[in-house]
């Protein structure tokens, strides 16, 4: 009988928010394109405060926010980024050697990371041929050592969007927690799992106001859970993990009319991208996300002649060998710039190594 699932070898913990001759940033196109003009003399009247650990108010006023935007039924935490709290959710729920996550096998890799340094193993599910997530794989690999099923919705780095009802399917046959990222959600203009009012209560739902908010250095997210993670989550995780700037900040542009001006404005860059993509023959997924997936499969002096070209991208390693390649939506600008350098790449012959 045939193995659901793939154990990868041991990853050493990667930094994937900056960019290192070895790998390249997942570039936010949100950092680029969305510009503020709220950000003004206030922010600096509240230097004074920064003597405090905390501004009770102004965290208070962020959860209603949060509450009331996405009509939230649960409770909600702060963190680090979506990140920082995923880190946390690992550290509570992953305890002994013997545990296991589950997660699709092309993901965001940083609840793998987490896993490896508490010595435990990830099971990354088998794919779908069109590379979405398939989530009877999903199901077929957990066991009574399954401490969490991690999910990204729309998927990183393939960009594809999932049904949440397949998503709340799985909750209801499994036991334990599944945390979901919607990170990039705002981009897919699909539902989401806030939208339910009777949400499981063992999904727990990840937001950043890293991507919709280009709010990517303020390390600020947070998660919707129910009472009972909730009461787990404070009371094995530290407080004042987010600064009193990054609070104050969020809600000074919370409800911006720049952010829906950032959303359509990804969204329409997509649709070039993804045009301009076909029309030099790469293979493309259709995104739903504020990035781009590409399945043609290079090889790496393809990865290096770009990185030589200054064009930053994320490398993907294929299951069966060969590199697939991620890249941000950005100003349309500098995507003018990212055909232009394929155009050429291709023309060295460099361009379409197949695997």
């Amino acid at each position: 009988m045939s193995c659901h699932y793939v154990l990868k070898e041991y990853e050493d913990f990667a930094n994937d928010y900056s960019q290192t001759e070895q790998k390249f940033a997942f570039n936010v196109a949100s950092k680029k394109l969305i510009k503020y003009g709220c950000i003004n003399f206030k922010l600096f009247n509240f230097l004074n405060k920064l003597d405090q650990y905390v501004d009770k108010k102004e965290e208070e006023k962020l959860l209603k926010n949060i509450q009331k935007k996405y009509s939230i039924h649960g409770k909600v935490v702060l963190g680090a980024g979506a990140n920082g709290i995923l880190q946390n959710l690992i550290n509570i729920f992953v305890t002994e050697k013997s545990d296991n996550i589950v997660t699709p096998f092309y993901t965001f890799m940083q609840a793998s990371y987490a896993v490896n340094v508490k010595q435990a193993q990830t099971r990354f599910a088998k794919m779908n041929k069109n590379f979405s997530i398939n989530f009877e794989n999903i199901l077929k690999s957990v066991d009574k050592q399954t401490k969490m099923i991690f999910l990204c919705n729309p998927n990183n780095p393939t960009n594809l969007y999932e049904n949440v009802n397949d998503i709340v399917l799985l909750a209801q046959k499994v036991q334990c927690p599944i945390v979901v990222s919607e990170a990039s959600i705002a981009f897919s203009q699909d539902r989401t799992l806030l939208d339910l009012k009777n949400l499981p209560k063992n999904i727990i739902v990840l937001r950043s106001f890293s991507k919709e908010f280009g709010l990517s250095g303020l390390r600020l997210g947070f998660a919707v859970m129910s009472d009972n993670y909730y009461q787990m989550y404070k009371a094995k995780t530290p407080t004042h993990v987010v600064s009193l700037i990054s609070i104050k900040i969020a809600n000074m542009v919370f409800w911006s009319r720049t952010i829906e001006k950032n959303i359509k404005t990804v969204i329409k860059e997509r649709s070039y991208l993804t045009s301009e993509f076909e029309k030099i023959g790469l293979n493309v997924l259709i995104s739903k996300s504020n990035a781009i997936m590409l399945t043609t499969q290079f090889d790496s002096n393809f990865l290096k002649r770009l990185r030589e070209k200054n064009i930053s991208f994320v490398n993907i390693k294929g299951e069966n060998g060969g590199w697939f390649i991620r890249f941000a939506v950005k100003t349309h600008k500098e995507n003018k710039r990212l055909i232009k350098i394929l155009k050429e790449v291709q023309n060295e012959n460099f361009f379409g190594d197949k695997f």
